[in-house]
């Protein structure tokens, strides 16, 4: 079966055209003494080297090679285009383009001009080609050089302002890129490409820091790329110092960008920026001497005659990737959502009070209906446009798992499942947190050391499972373990010992595990730099229910853990299911209504007026009067007066009586401030077609409503 490129009938000649095309317009601009046009030609270029395949076709391989020697001296230099150079890039272009058209229609192919040519062959990646950094006086030493402070550089605020911020950003979605391709080598599973992907991410950083003129940083940028040449030709293999060095090498990075990002954004003073490049550079050092490897990570196959395989097709979609995404500030978007909401609820009004006037006039019907499925198209559009994949989010606990798990003398890999999963961006960002908190605390207290879980008869290696689904109308998260489980008792000992609960309380096996959520409680035998489960559970369950969420917990002594934790898609809208209880109106989240019926009394057991069970086709479910949780003077007495609504929530069906259901309607969450902040059951209100406002009612909450009428808001453990 063919690749989906080759489905679009996409070929890697057809791939390197369509850049070339892109090289031309590109060119047009290009003047002699500025740098115009300097990052849109290197990235494209970059483009070129990183098509599947391109290394196994000689010709191309060395027309790109000379492009990039060319690029090399403008980024290594002052960061300008000599009028040769650009005489030479526009001669490579029209080359290039008849080459491969040649290729195509058969004709005779002309020859290179010889004085491009790097050598009379194709280029041998046994040779380095790569320009020598000139020295400078921020120049990287050696580890058994100088002794003097750190190498350092200063930006140039505010001429480079615009490039600074493109650089900023840019640098950021490299280090992810390395960090999560890095870790991918030590796993055995990448290939030869993946090394490659590396070598030219760090080639890159280097290119950007020196047309910007950053010495210091274009110099170490140089030493890791020179780290991963060794390795991309071969001459080195992949072992554990060689991992540890690139991933220590981008650390350092990281924090230069951090500091570039906190300068450009004029939060602090400008100033020079340190590389903490001393302990990186022993590192690589010692992987270019061929030290041995205590735990030597499994090699990965890049010698040049395994890199040369068939050519793979590209898809027309990747091809034109760089130009299908536009950076936007993320508080212009905010502003633009909120301005759409304002919007909506305009729109229902005037929908709700011209009913009457549009019956009696077909245009204004018209244009009324027209407008309603605008706005409702313009609203959906708008909020997509805040959903992110979770797989961002997801990649940074892999980092966090190889660490933590090598510091504590634990094996554990992170399977991860519903990367895809797309969920508000404010959300994502929120839930780094909990997340980081809750994979530790798996690590440290959840886990179990290799020979322990050899004497159970268990994998040595645990498994951290990270997974995100939709349901329930949101989005379900769950971070699992396979390790000792929860003693629920042992966190009810514990509990008694520090006076957080009444020791006259009897606890449900589910209660017990919620202890788990009290201030101050641990089950760890020993204070570590890594919290025991528990430490600090109440700060990620507070963060999480602040987010309209809700966590859970299963678990099985022997066997492991899972913790589930469920969110609302976005923060901003729901569809919203109306109803009516004792002249007030609510909200429910339309995704948790199963269905509404009206019911027969004598079918329902009470008890004391406030729940009891309904009946519903034979299958008992706990019912709740609305009315009494929300403490009013419900204007039904009698139940097969009222609706019966069901609930489907992540803890089961449950069904409540309301006096009235008033329909659906899309609206817009507005948050009620901090009187509302410490409860759960109400998450915010909304304002309504005929202008009133309505308050939020949060299903899974009423879900948990136990039978005395209150709800877990509304109870303490202790």
């Amino acid at each position: 079966m063919g690749t989906e490129a080759e489905d679009a009938g996409v070929t890697p000649v057809d791939a390197m055209a369509t850049l070339l095309e892109r090289f031309a317009e590109e060119f047009a601009f290009l003047m002699p003494g500025t740098a115009d046009g300097v990052l849109p030609v290197n990235a494209l270029l970059m483009d070129l080297e990183q098509l599947p395949g391109i290394e196994a076709d000689p010709i191309p391989a060395q027309a790109i090679e000379i492009a990039r020697r060319w690029m090399d001296q403008v980024l290594d230099g002052d960061g300008f285009f000599s009028a040769s150079t650009i005489q030479n890039l526009h001669a490579w272009h029209d080359w290039f383009l008849d080459h491969l058209l040649a290729r195509e229609t058969g004709r005779p192919i002309v020859p290179m001009p010889v004085q491009w040519r790097l050598g009379d062959s194709a280029v041998s990646t046994a040779v380095d080609h790569r320009p020598q950094v000139k020295e400078s006086a921020s120049a990287i030493p050696t580890p058994e050089g100088s002794q003097g402070p750190n190498p350092h550089f200063s930006l140039r605020l505010p001429a480079d302002l615009e490039l600074l911020q493109e650089f900023h950003i840019e640098s950021l979605e490299l280090l992810r890129s390395i960090e999560q391709s890095v870790l991918e080598l030590e796993s055995g599973t990448a290939g030869p490409d993946v090394v490659n992907a590396v070598f030219r991410a760090f080639h890159t950083f280097k290119g950007s820091a020196g047309f910007l003129q950053l010495e210091a940083l274009r110099d170490f940028a140089h030493e890791l790329e020179s780290l991963l040449e060794e390795v991309r030709s071969g001459r080195l293999a992949v072992g554990r110092r060689v991992i540890d060095a690139i991933l220590a090498g981008a650390d350092a990075l990281a924090g230069c960008i951090a500091q570039v990002g906190i300068q450009v954004s004029g939060a602090e003073p400008t100033g020079p920026i340190e590389i903490s490049a001393g302990p990186v550079l022993t590192l690589i050092k010692r992987a270019l001497d061929r030290e041995p490897d205590a735990d030597v990570a499994p090699s990965v196959s890049t010698s040049p005659q395994a890199t040369e395989t068939q050519p793979q097709p590209v898809s027309a979609t990747h091809v034109e990737r760089n130009e299908a995404v536009v950076r936007v500030d993320a508080a212009k978007l905010d502003a633009m959502v909120n301005l759409v909401g304002e919007l909506v609820i305009t729109q229902a009004y005037v929908l709700e009070n011209q009913a009457q006037k549009a019956s009696e006039n077909l245009d204004l019907d018209y244009a009324i209906r027209k407008l309603t499925r605008i706005t409702r198209e313009l609203q959906h559009n708008a909020l997509s446009m805040r959903m992110v994949p979770i797989s961002g989010l997801f990649r940074k606990m892999s980092r966090l798992v190889r660490d933590l798990a090598a510091s504590l003398g634990k094996q554990a890999r992170l399977q991860l499942d519903g990367e895809d999963t797309e969920l508000d961006r404010h959300l994502v960002e929120q839930m780094q947190d909990p997340l980081v908190h809750m994979i530790r605390n798996a690590l440290d207290h959840g886990v179990e050391k290799s020979d322990q879980r050899i004497r159970d008869g268990k994998d040595p290696v645990a498994t951290i499972r990270l997974s995100a689904s939709h349901a329930h109308g949101g989005v379900l998260i769950q971070v699992a373990d396979d390790g000792r489980g929860i003693n629920g008792e042992a966190l009810k000992k514990r509990a008694l010992e520090k006076g957080l609960i009444d020791p006259r309380r009897e606890l449900s096996d589910p209660e017990s595990l919620a202890l788990i959520f009290l201030p101050g409680l641990s089950t760890a035998a020993a204070v570590t730099e890594v919290s025991g489960r528990g430490v600090g559970m109440d700060v990620v369950k507070g963060h999480i229910e602040a987010l309209r969420g809700h966590v859970g917990i299963q678990t099985e002594l022997g066997r492991g853990t899972t913790f589930s934790i469920q969110l609302p898609l976005t923060l901003s809208q729901i569809d919203g299911f109306l109803i009516g209880v004792a002249g007030e109106r609510y909200i429910l989240a339309a995704a948790a209504v199963r269905e509404c019926f009206r019911h027969e009394s004598q079918l329902i057991a009470s008890v004391h007026e406030r729940s009891g069970m309904v009946s519903v086709r034979g299958r008992q479910i706990p019912l709740l009067r609305l009315a009494n949780c929300l403490s009013l003077a419900a204007q039904t007495r009698r139940t097969d007066d009222g609706i019966v609504v069901l609930l489907e929530t992540s803890v089961g069906t449950r069904a409540i009586l309301v006096d009235e259901v008033l329909g659906k309607q899309e609206v817009i969450i507005k948050n009620l401030g901090d009187t509302f902040a410490k409860q759960s059951l109400i998450t915010g209100g909304a304002i309504l077609a005929d202008g009133r406002v309505a308050l939020i009612l949060d299903a899974e909450t009423l879900a948990r409503q136990p039978v005395d009428g209150y709800t877990h808001a509304q109870r303490d453990l202790s």
